[in-house]
């Protein structure tokens, strides 16, 4: 008896479903100048280049088969306008089995749209930011800042200053001071002195004197003498008399004695005599 050859089955591989891609161009005054293409994993798949559509205000369907995958659509204009409304109300759809993803025509050079698609779902990723704010904020912060500052306050700090100051002042004070001073005076007074002076005295005297003396003079007299006599004389006398005698004699005569005797003769004589029983030097 002759015995039966075994007979191997082939594998058969799965088929993949192809989705069809329909690309719909509604042309404006300058068809020629629009243009665009369709990139793989950074390889092209179709396209059409400048020059391609010439009658105006026409409409063109671009279909394509094509497997799951991330694809980027990139729409071109050469006159830098896009597809509306200068020159006409031009538009473009993007059509993947006849479902509606992406719609558009006003944008100046090129605008890009990418594009996952899977067995179940087709999902749109932006290049671009909106131009219009979100209703409710994002759970992460974006890394650009944007343009405007928005209407109420984040509840944790940014990391970068802006550059333009804020309307209302933050309740919490900031951890580094700002390279400008502010229009209006804090509050609270800062834990470290500023580098550079307020334009206008402090409602306030510091708890800490400061390095350098003031422009103009305080208008309360300090509780503390300062290590250093001041340049101008103060208009009121002090409470207590200074470690050093002034260089300068003063107007008028001082209502209590001095300790010690001074250098220079004064111009007046005292009133009383002087406590010290021995004689003068000169």
């Amino acid at each position: 008896m002759k015995s039966k050859k075994s007979v191997k089955s082939k594998k058969r591989k799965p088929k993949t479903t192809k989705k069809l891609l329909t690309l719909i161009l509604k042309t404006d005054g300058n068809p020629r100048q629009t243009s665009w293409s369709l990139v793989s994993l950074n390889s092209f798949v179709n396209g059409r280049p400048v020059g391609y559509y010439k009658i105006a205000f026409a409409t063109y369907y671009e279909n394509l088969n094509i497997d799951d995958g991330t694809y980027k659509l990139n729409l071109f204009d050469k006159g830098g306008d896009g597809m509306c409304c200068k020159y006409g109300n031009g538009s473009y759809t993007l059509k993947i089995n006849e479902d509606v993803v992406k719609t558009g025509g006003e944008f100046g050079r090129s605008q890009s749209t990418t594009v996952q698609i899977s067995q179940s779902t087709t999902l749109i990723i932006s290049n671009q930011p909106s131009r219009r704010p979100s209703k409710r904020p994002s759970k992460k912060p974006s890394k650009k800042p944007h343009k405007k500052p928005s209407k109420k306050p984040s509840k944790k700090p940014a990391k970068k200053t802006s550059k333009k100051p804020s309307k209302k002042p933050s309740k919490t004070p900031s951890k580094k001071p700002r390279k400008k001073p502010s229009k209006r005076p804090s509050k609270k007074p800062s834990k470290k002195p500023h580098k550079k002076p307020s334009k206008r005295p402090s409602k306030k005297p510091s708890k800490k004197p400061r390095k350098k003396p003031s422009i103009k003079p305080s208008n309360k007299p300090s509780k503390k003498p300062g290590k250093k006599p001041s340049k101008k004389p103060s208009k009121k006398p002090s409470k207590k008399p200074s470690n050093k005698p002034s260089k300068k004699p003063s107007k008028k005569p001082s209502k209590k004695p001095s300790k010690k005797p001074s250098k220079k003769p004064s111009k007046k004589p005292s009133k009383k005599p002087s406590n010290i029983t021995k004689p003068s030097q000169t």
